[in-house]
């Protein structure tokens, strides 16, 4: 190809994301950055700095940084990209607020909640301007407000304001059906079970409930949010000095893996340790900690029930940064933590 079209040939940039996607997929990083860049510098020399063309090039840069722990490189990605966004849609037009939600969830991942409840306030007046402030595109930023909040591990009551305009606008529009007012409820029964409201988070459940199952749609939608106890609050406690040093000295990988009943109050009870290597006083904060966390509570016929056998892995890797698991007798949902130290 460069034989007959040139060095800067479009031709080449479908060729290179893909070579850079085999090396990606083969754990060979730096191969698949050098690949992935003269994508990038192709579609710049084609299209202009600012292309959409470039996205998911960036996107596998910004793997790829993630997976050397270049993690400066990997935000320099991103933003570059949500900026060509912004230069394509209008950084006040409408459609740019998917690209928002985007770059909202890029600071999710790295646990920059301000940042990104930042960005869903940016989408709400966007859309309030647009639309007016009862519009039911408005419910999915208020509703990630409240998240962001939640996750934080400070739920502030401007969270709970959210939710409650998000339900209020559902509730009065015509044209939302049972699934978003579900949800919202969901929502809100999340917020006080996290904020130590059981009892109004049960009946708020019980009514979500009640609307999917009127819904006749099977259990897909019921499944969604009642088929197992969902974590709502937990964050991987951090290892002191001298059991990062051990982590460090002794192993590149080091676990302790724990049995537990989530009641049908949405509490953790019965902890036992299955397996660990972590140093003893580790162990111990993260099992302070899981004891400590929020669930929504699996629902049976639309009552909340205690499941048992449920097992939670935390992994500290050598340098001391945290990956949680959550195990059932049926499968494994992975929930990293931070991606930054």
């Amino acid at each position: 190809m460069e034989a007959n079209a040139g060095f800067y040939s479009k031709q080449l940039i479908n060729l290179l994301k893909s070579l850079g996607d085999i090396y990606y997929a083969t754990g060979r990083f730096e191969e698949a950055i050098k690949a992935y860049q003269r994508a990038k510098h192709i579609t710049h020399w084609n299209e202009g700095l600012l292309n959409l063309q470039q996205i998911e090039i960036i996107d596998g840069l910004t793997e790829c940084y993630v997976n050397l722990e270049k993690f400066k490189d990997a935000d320099r990605e991103q933003r570059y990209g949500f900026r060509a966004k912004e230069h394509y849609f209008g950084k006040d037009n409408p459609r740019v607020v998917p690209a928002i939600y985007e770059f909202a969830h890029w600071y999710r991942r790295t646990r920059r909640f301000a940042e990104e409840r930042n960005l869903y306030q940016r989408a709400i007046a966007i859309l309030e301007k647009e639309y007016g402030k009862d519009h039911l595109s408005l419910v999915k930023p208020l509703q990630e407000i409240a998240v962001t909040y939640r996750l934080s591990g400070f739920p502030s009551s401007k969270g709970e304001k959210a939710l409650k305009r998000a339900r209020a606008i559902l509730e009065q529009n015509s044209e939302a059906d049972g699934l978003a007012r579900a949800s919202a409820m969901v929502d809100l029964g999340d917020w006080y079970m996290v904020t130590g409201d059981p009892d109004d988070a049960i009946a708020l459940y019980k009514k979500a409930w009640q609307i999917l199952a009127a819904r006749g749609r099977g259990d897909g939608e019921l499944d969604k949010f009642f088929s197992k106890p969902v974590q709502l609050s937990y964050r991987s406690p951090r290892p002191s000095e001298g059991a990062r040093m051990a982590l460090k000295r002794n192993y590149s990988e080091r676990y302790v893996e724990i049995e537990y009943t989530v009641t049908s109050e949405g509490a953790v009870e019965d902890l036992e340790v299955i397996g660990a290597d972590l140093p003893f006083n580790l162990k111990n904060t993260v099992m302070r900690t899981l004891r400590y966390s929020h669930y929504r509570p699996r629902f049976v016929n639309g009552r909340p029930v205690a499941t048992k056998g449920l097992r939670f892995r935390e992994i500290y890797t050598e340098n001391g940064t945290p990956f949680a698991t959550i195990m059932d007798s049926s499968q494994m949902n992975t929930r990293s933590g931070s991606i930054y130290r």
